[in-house]
């Protein structure tokens, strides 16, 4: 899964807003952060500095609203997002975007790198599902993945020597069909060996169950409408006997999310296959998801990476209906999918994600898995 952490990271710069005299800009890894100058003007940080960096998604308890200055007393509620107002979100001030918070430490001895996310209570935002989205579910463990994609700006130097795929990042919930040879389970698809879930639920080791009650869910229908159980099945025995077969699908169209692409009804578009426990590089996994009858997710780019392309594809209208914005962006480099160290000393696949500043900042957005 995408790593949350509060962290404690050093500032990489300090800069004047340049349309707010009341309001520095703080660099930290991709990300700007806005924040309020001291009362005689000077920045309150300066470059260097280490600093407790609280992302995107991070919800606040109540101490630490009130502690930080984020609490309206007269609703009795946070002043950040959500219902209760304790949600961080991207926002843009003055012309600019501020992802995420920047702290004082407060503990002074902390080294870099290190998470007080537990510590401090804060937690990383889960939305809710809606019931259409949900059904009758089973427990399936060979078919938990723990699957998620890193953002970019957490790591914005890992691609400076790769040739890479950009592809467009698709407003949508994430389905997982896995084959599983010799399963044989009766609430399963196709033969007993092959499970349909989400994101979420895979997180959890849970499937959908082969049941009347679950044929209108769109992760369900648009599987079996694609004929995936026998398709992948059928590639597997060709070119991974024995082993299990994971394909990774986008689904989206009105009705699944606040963008819905001019699609009345729900669309399916691979983009990641995994046979065993190896993540098909950019050929093969374009040549498995044709071969399972999946078109994939709209290829915007291939080649050298460009860090100053790769922020204007992040951005515009989607490749589906020029009516809609584009989510962003995924970036894959090309070969290997092995994970890699990064500069943080984490490994991760060489896979991230880059929102787009409108869909960041978009009102009345949904986030469902």
């Amino acid at each position: 899964m995408s790593t949350f952490r509060v962290a404690v990271l050093p500032l990489d710069a300090v800069e004047h807003h340049p349309k707010a005299d009341r309001l520095s800009l703080c660099r930290v890894r991709g990300f700007t952060a806005v924040v309020a100058k001291n009362p005689d003007g000077s920045h309150r940080f300066v470059p260097g500095e280490k600093i407790l960096y609280v992302p995107e998604g991070a919800v606040l308890p109540t101490p630490l609203l009130r502690a930080h200055g984020y609490w309206n007393d007269a609703l009795d509620m946070g002043k950040l997002a959500g219902p209760l107002g304790n949600r961080v979100s991207a926002i843009e001030l003055r012309g600019v975007l501020s992802q995420g918070l920047v702290w004082e430490l407060p503990f002074p001895d902390a080294a870099v790198g290190e998470d007080f996310a537990e510590r401090l209570g804060i937690t990383k935002y889960v939305p809710e599902v809606p019931p259409e989205l949900l059904g009758q579910v089973t427990v399936c463990m060979q078919a938990k993945m723990g699957y998620d994609i890193e953002g970019f700006l957490n790591y914005p130097t890992l691609f400076d020597d790769d040739e890479v795929a950009i592809t467009e990042k698709i407003h949508g919930i994430c389905a997982q069909v896995s084959f599983i040879p010799g399963l044989n389970d009766p609430d399963l698809f196709g033969e007993g060996d092959v499970a349909i879930t989400s994101k979420g639920l895979g997180d959890q080791g849970l499937v959908f169950r082969n049941v009347p009650e679950n044929a209108d869910s769109p992760y369900v229908s648009t599987a079996l409408d694609a004929d995936l159980p026998a398709r992948l099945r059928a590639w597997a025995a060709r070119n991974a006997p024995g082993e299990k077969v994971a394909v990774v699908a986008e689904i989206f169209g009105r009705g699944i999310q606040d963008l819905h692409y001019g699609a009345n009804a729900p669309i399916i578009r691979g983009f990641d296959v995994r046979v065993g426990r190896t993540w098909l590089d950019e050929d093969d996994k374009v040549a498995a998801l044709s071969d399972v009858g999946l078109e994939r997710v709209p290829l915007l780019y291939r080649g050298k990476f460009d860090r100053a392309l790769a922020d204007d594809l992040r951005s515009g209208s989607t490749t589906f209906d020029g009516a809609n914005i584009r989510e962003g962006i995924v970036i894959t480099a090309i070969g290997s999918q092995e994970k890699r160290m990064t500069d943080l000393e984490t490994f991760i696949r060489p896979v991230l994600k880059y929102h787009s500043p409108a869909y960041l900042t978009r009102k009345g957005g949904t986030e469902y898995r």
